[in-house]
C-alpha cells in the first residue's frame, strides 16, 4: 500500500509578514552590533574618509577651515585631531581604543589628506548631514545609517522579488558578509556603500527581468538604480562594477531581451552614467597610470602571483588580509566555516550551467581575480601586498548570485534543510568569533586574554557595555540568517539528492 503523507503546512501572510520582520530586525540588530565593535577611526583611511565628510565640499565651517594649500595646490584644512588623527592604534594589535583620549587632547590638526576629486563624492556629502560637534555620536549615527540603509535595501529586494531572487539573496548575503561586508557596511568607509550598491543593482536588475506586473518591475528597477546612485557615490571603481553586473546580468537573460529589447534601456542608461564617474574619478585614472613600486622582475612577479592567486580572493574571508587597518586578524572560526560554505555554495551551483550563465559567471569571476592579479603586476608587488581584498569585495555577491541561478535562468538553487541548518549554524559562529575578535582588539587590545579582562576603551560608561553588544550583534545576526534556514525548509522528499535542486 502507497503511503500517503501530510500535505504540506502553508504559512498564512500574518506568519510570513512576522518572519520578514524578525529578521530585518535582526539583520538592524547585527549591523549595530558591528558598528559598535570599534572606535572612530577604526576603517582602513579614515584619517582620509572622516575629514573629507566633515569637509565635502567647502572649507569654511566650524569644524573645518582652510589654512593653506600644498605645493602641489591641495587644501590644507584644521580639522579637530580625532577626525584625522584617530587611528593611534593602527597597525599594532597591542594598542586598545583609549589612546585616543590623548588625540583629543590635541585640540585640533593640519591635514591636507582630504578628498579634492579621487572619489565622487556622493557619499561625503550624505554623511556631512549627520556631522556634528561631537565626534563619537556623529560617527556612530552614520554607522547606524549605513546599516539601515544595507537593510532597508535589501529588505525592499526580498518582498519584490521572486521566490528565486529571494532565496538567492539570502543564500548570498548570509554567506559573503561575513566578516569583511558587515565591517564595512557598518563604518564610515566609503566601502561600504560600495558593497551594498554593487549588489543592490545586482539583485534589482535580476529580478527586474523575472518579476511579472509593471508594479514589482518599477520597484526592482527602482532599488536597482538606487544601488548605482550609492555605488557612483562611493567610489570610482564601484561605479564601473556597475557597468561590469550590468553586462553579466544581461548576459545571463540574453533571451528574455531578445524578446524585451525595451528592458535594455535602464542598464544601458545606468552604465552610461556610471562609465562617466568612473572616467572621471582620480581614484580609477590614478590606478590605471601606476608605476612599479619595486625593482622586481616581471618574470619574478608573474610566478609568484600565479602559484599563489588564491591569496587575491581569500582575504574576502579574513584569512589573508585582516580587519581595521589590517591589523585585526579573524579568528580561525571565522576563516573556515566562511571558506566552507562559500565553497559548498558555489560548487552546488556549479552543477547547472546554460550559456547565458556561463558567460556572465567567467565575465565576474575573470574581474574577481585579475583586477588585483593586473594591479599588483604593473606595481610589480607580491599577492598579500598593498592591493586590500575590500577592493574586489562588491564583486563577490554578485559572483555568488549568478552561480546559484538554475539551469532555466527564472529558477534558482535550493540547498537541503539540514544542509541549511549546518550552514547557519557555520555561519553563526564564524560571525560570533569575528565581532567578539574585533570588539576585544579595541576595548581590551590583544595583549589581555580576553574581552572581559578589563575595558580600556568604550564609547560610554554605562549600559549597553562590550559584552552586551556582542551578544546583541550575535544573537541578530543568529535571527537574520534565521531566514536562510526558512527558505531551504521544504518537506523531507523533495530533499532527495545531493547537492541542491532547480526549483
Amino acid at each position: 500500500m502507497r503511503r500517503v503523507g501530510r500535505p504540506h503546512r502553508q504559512h498564512t501572510p500574518l506568519l510570513r509578514a512576522l518572519f520578514l520582520v524578525l529578521c530585518t530586525l535582526g539583520a538592524v540588530l547585527a549591523g549595530v552590533g558591528w558598528a559598535l565593535s570599534s572606535p572612530v577611526g577604526s576603517s582602513p583611511d579614515d584619517d582620509y574618509h572622516l575629514p573629507s565628510i566633515w569637509c565635502p565640499s567647502s572649507y569654511d565651517s566650524p569644524q573645518c577651515t582652510q589654512v593653506g594649500v600644498t605645493q602641489a595646490g591641495d587644501p590644507v584644512v584644521r580639522v579637530p585631531a580625532l577626525l584625522a588623527a584617530a587611528a593611534c592604534f593602527a597597525g599594532d594589535a597591542g594598542v586598545s581604543g583609549d589612546c585616543q583620549d590623548e588625540v583629543v587632547a590635541r585640540g585640533t590638526i593640519d591635514t591636507a589628506r582630504v578628498n579634492t576629486g579621487d572619489y565622487p563624492g556622493g557619499f561625503y556629502r550624505v554623511m556631512h548631514v549627520f556631522a556634528g560637534e561631537d565626534i563619537q555620536t556623529s560617527v556612530l549615527r552614520m554607522r547606524v545609517v549605513n546599516v539601515l540603509i544595507a537593510v532597508g535595501v535589501f529588505a525592499s529586494l526580498a518582498v519584490s522579488g521572486t521566490r528565486a531572487t529571494r532565496r538567492i539573496q539570502l543564500y548570498t548575503l548570509t554567506a559573503v558578509m561575513v566578516p569583511l561586508g558587515w565591517f564595512f557596511v557598518a563604518s564610515t568607509n566609503p566601502s561600504g556603500w560600495a558593497v551594498t550598491g554593487v549588489t543592490a543593482f545586482g539583485f534589482g536588475l535580476h529580478s527586474a527581468f523575472l518579476v511579472r506586473g509593471r508594479t514589482r518591475l518599477a520597484a526592482n528597477l527602482l532599488l536597482a538604480g538606487t544601488g548605482a546612485v550609492l555605488a557612483a557615490g562611493a567610489r570610482g571603481d564601484a561605479a564601473a562594477y556597475i557597468v561590469l553586473v550590468a553586462v553579466a546580468v544581461c548576459l545571463l537573460h540574453w533571451r528574455t531581451l531578445r524578446h524585451r529589447p525595451r528592458l535594455l534601456v535602464v542598464p544601458l542608461a545606468v552604465a552610461a552614467g556610471c562609465t562617466a564617474v568612473a572616467l572621471s574619478a582620480g581614484q580609477v585614472v590614478g590606478a590605471a597610470a601606476a608605476e612599479p613600486e619595486t625593482a622586481r622582475s616581471a618574470a619574478e612577479v608573474l610566478v609568484q602571483l600565479t602559484v599563489n592567486f588564491p591569496l587575491l580572493v581569500s582575504g574576502l574571508f579574513g584569512y589573508s588580509s585582516a580587519l581595521g587597518w589590517l591589523d585585526t586578524g579573524m579568528p580561525a572560526a571565522t576563516v573556515c566555516s566562511v571558506m566552507t560554505v562559500i565553497g559548498f555554495l558555489g560548487l552546488t551551483g556549479a552543477r547547472r550551467f546554460n550559456v547565458g550563465k556561463t558567460l556572465a559567471v567567467a565575465l565576474v569571476a575573470a574581474a574577481v581575480l585579475l583586477i588585483p592579479f593586473v594591479t599588483l603586476y604593473r606595481a610589480r608587488l607580491f599577492a598579500g601586498e598593498s592591493v586590500q581584498p575590500r577592493y574586489v569585495l562588491p564583486l563577490a555577491p554578485m559572483l555568488l548570485l549568478l552561480l546559484l541561478t538554475g539551469q532555466r535562468v527564472g529558477r534558482g538553487i535550493r540547498i537541503g534543510r539540514w544542509q541549511a541548518l549546518t550552514i547557519w549554524i557555520l555561519l553563526s559562529l564564524a560571525n560570533a568569533a569575528a565581532l567578539y575578535t574585533n570588539l576585544w582588539r579595541y576595548v581590551t587590545a590583544v595583549d589581555d586574554p580576553t574581552l572581559w579582562a578589563g575595558v580600556e576603551w568604550w564609547w560610554w560608561s554605562g549600559w549597553p557595555g562590550p559584552i552586551t553588544s556582542w551578544v546583541i550583534g550575535s544573537v541578530g545576526f543568529v535571527c537574520f540568517a534565521a531566514a536562510m534556514v526558512a527558505v531551504s525548509w521544504r518537506r523531507p522528499d523533495a530533499d532527495r539528492g545531493v547537492g541542491g535542486r532547480d526549483n
